[in-house]
């Protein structure tokens, strides 16, 4: 039984804009990310995929599946709102989520779409989360897993933080109650299927870590509380550019996250707790 400790620390949001492509870069070069996952529908996302195949195979590269934000790239008729064409709110997709009204052939449609842009490309995807882990929810779910399955068993991202982290604050308190709700509203069988794409060993980190208020002092204590085995830490930093502006509020806590990750503090935190950074591929091949 392995006893030492492996660790993914996850870019999201890459894609999103030029300045957040950057910042994840610099992270990057700075041996302080291993693994980013790609919005594949955003505006830019042509460049952005020809930008991952960088560094792809040293890095995992994974699809962060989005309906929340942007155009699709299917037809995804329950997926829209009709007077805009663009995705539907994130309330309204978890409410029409819960009450059964989304298609899971159009989620299936839609995240086999996004996931074959990196195909395309020549990037071979390492795993599956999304953005604003709408992948918890009722139906997206059993789509999102489908199409991780039929890519060859890509690991799926179970966003759970433990309880010890979850209480952070009170923000970070609402937010994994809610992600807690949803993943015990899904079927036993269903979360039986996510604990397997997940991995039995995988624990995941980095909603209490966001705000980027004492970004540096709170990644340094889940760091340093890290259990053996493997573990996810999601991360985003970034450059904040106007685009960026226009398209998300999640804006100088990027700066603050870029300016820790790109530092060589990560790398020394490491090093002093006998962490050794990789991504899921690795995982998959060293497990298979």
């Amino acid at each position: 039984m392995d006893d030492g400790r492996r660790l993914v620390i996850t870019a999201d949001d890459y894609g999103m804009s030029e300045g957040v492509n950057d910042g994840i870069e610099e992270a990057i070069a700075a041996g302080s990310v291993s693994a980013v996952s790609v919005l594949t529908n955003e505006l830019r996302a042509d460049d952005a995929v020809l930008r991952v195949r960088s560094f792809a195979g040293t890095v995992g590269v994974g699809l962060h599946f989005n309906v929340t934000h942007g155009r699709p790239l299917t037809a995804a008729r329950t997926l829209i709102d009709p007077r805009t064409g663009e995705f539907r709110s994130l309330p309204d997709v978890v409410a029409r989520a819960v009450d059964r009204r989304l298609s899971i052939t159009a989620l299936h449609e839609e995240c086999s779409a996004q996931l074959a842009r990196l195909s395309a490309a020549g990037v071979r995807a390492t795993h599956i989360d999304s953005h604003r882990h709408v992948h918890l929810l009722p139906g997206i779910s059993n789509a999102v897993l489908d199409v991780a399955s039929e890519a060859g068993g890509l690991h799926v991202r179970l966003p759970l933080e433990p309880r010890a982290f979850a209480w952070a604050s009170t923000r970070v308190a609402h937010r994994n109650a809610a992600l807690r709700l949803a993943w015990l509203t899904l079927p036993g069988h269903v979360r039986r299927r996510f604990r397997v794409a997940a991995g039995e060993t995988t624990h995941f980190f980095g909603i209490s870590l966001q705000g980027g208020v004492r970004f540096a002092e709170k990644l340094g204590a889940a760091l340093d509380r890290l259990p053996t085995g493997v573990a996810e830490l999601m991360v985003h930093p970034g450059r904040v550019d106007d685009s960026l502006r226009q398209r998300d509020r999640y804006t100088w806590p990027r700066e603050a996250e870029r300016r820790v990750l790109a530092s060589p503090l990560v790398q020394r935190r490491l090093a002093e707790r006998d962490i050794t950074l990789t991504h899921f591929g690795r995982e998959r091949v060293t497990s298979a």
